[in-house]
């Protein structure tokens, strides 16, 4: 979360996860990624929100910052094999 406001991890943030990071972590250890919710209260499939943090990535950091599109704090559903 503090990605979107400063450069550097501060508080009880110590290190900030991607969404793709996160997939990764989660299928390297069994997991099969069912869907990623974003604040719209949608579920997006794994391969759209990875597309969107990708193209949103390219957007100028301060628009970033101030659109964060829940991509801040997303719900992962995966189920475990």
């Amino acid at each position: 979360m503090s990605r979107f406001f400063s450069d550097v991890a501060d508080g009880f943030h110590l290190r900030e996860y991607s969404v793709r990071e996160t997939v990764d972590l989660l299928s390297t250890h069994g997991c099969r990624i069912l869907g990623v919710a974003l604040r719209q209260r949608r579920l997006w499939s794994a391969h759209r929100t990875l597309m969107f943090e990708r193209m949103w990535s390219l957007l100028p950091k301060p628009l970033r910052r101030r659109r964060t599109c829940g991509l801040g704090n997303p719900l992962f559903v995966a189920e475990a094999h």
